[in-house]
């Protein structure tokens, strides 16, 4: 059977079982420096915290399987100004620059694809990717469950096409380049990015919690600095774990069971048209407008309901109304 979701990891529907009803349960931590100052104790104490936790998560048969763990931390440019500089990349100041852990077939021609497409959605929105580094890992230490799926962890380095750009103009456009990325290149290609921002970078994998610094060479640099940690253990509640579902996501974790997504889809749905662009119109053959912004990103706006009354069915106005009426009352 042809599996589904990254990489084909989970089985498809059948019998009483729906992919769509994984869910997490979780054990999450967090430590900072509250005056802001980097340094590479914060990121030591991070993994005794993530390794206290270990029985939040779980293991499979073999203890070399985790359900998931991560860790997400400050950018560390004192370690990737040392690590680009080794591909031949010179990095730029802080903040002038995003890069992330993006995970990618092993395959070398289905990589490359993947790198391609990325570069050119990336262009698409007025971004360059400058250089790509290949993150070292430490693939002995894996399980029979991780090595089989284990990704290839690539960091693309990004920055403005054309000069420097606002921080908040710079990370919509991030955002759209990851989004259209994920879609475009999808999860059959092994492509998921655990996160692409100017401020902070995850890494995260389909291990336990002590193997998290074993396994990324990044995390064991002296060099790595940082003024916060974030870190998580997935426990995969009656699913199936894999490689993108470990925590932290590119801005938060959580620690406990999300709405089933069907449901927040479903939530979203009568919303769908009121999400306005000033460059992509609202698309009804997709789940939400945000997705399809191809061009700099927008701030996107929600006029009243009566800005736009011939967009909805007439007939079905009250009960939108009467729903979302249900919905303002249960927050």
């Amino acid at each position: 059977m042809t599996g589904y979701g990254w990489a084909g990891a989970l089985p498809p529907k059948q019998g009483l079982y729906d992919p769509a009803g994984e869910k997490d349960a979780c054990g999450v931590g967090f430590i900072i420096n509250i005056k802001g100052v980097p340094s590479n104790a914060i990121l030591r104490d991070s993994e005794d915290l993530l390794c206290n936790m270990s029985h939040r998560g779980a293991t499979g048969a073999d203890a070399r399987d985790g359900d998931g763990a991560g860790v997400m931390a400050a950018m560390p440019h004192k370690l990737l100004t040392k690590a680009f500089a080794a591909v031949g990349c010179p990095l730029p100041p802080a903040g002038h620059y995003a890069t992330g852990n993006v995970f990618m077939h092993s395959d070398d021609a289905v990589r490359e694809s993947g790198m391609r497409t990325f570069e050119q959605i990336a262009e698409s929105v007025k971004l360059q990717v400058s250089a790509w580094r290949r993150v070292p890992v430490n693939s002995a230490i894996l399980g029979p469950s991780g090595l089989s799926r284990e990704p290839a962890v690539m960091q693309p380095l990004v920055v403005p096409a054309a000069g420097p750009l606002a921080e908040e103009d710079f990370q919509r456009r991030l955002f759209v380049l990851r989004k259209r990325a994920q879609a475009e290149i999808g999860h059959e290609s092994w492509f998921y990015v655990c996160s692409l921002a100017v401020r902070n970078i995850v890494y995260k994998g389909l291990l336990t919690p002590a193997q998290v610094p074993k396994y990324y060479a990044d995390l064991r640099d002296g060099d790595f600095e940082t003024h916060f940690a974030l870190v998580h253990s997935r426990f995969s509640t009656n699913t199936f774990p894999s490689w993108e579902r470990a925590q932290p996501f590119n801005c938060c974790a959580h620690n406990g069971k999300h709405p089933a997504p069907a449901r927040l889809v479903t939530c979203q749905r009568p919303r769908r048209c009121y999400l306005i662009s000033a460059i992509a119109p609202p698309s009804p053959g997709h789940r939400s407008a945000i997705g399809r912004i191809g061009g700099p990103a927008q701030t996107i706006t929600w006029p009243p309901n009566d800005a736009h009354p011939n967009r909805r069915c007439p007939s079905r106005r009250d009960q939108h109304a009467a729903r979302q009426q249900e919905l303002d009352a249960r927050t």
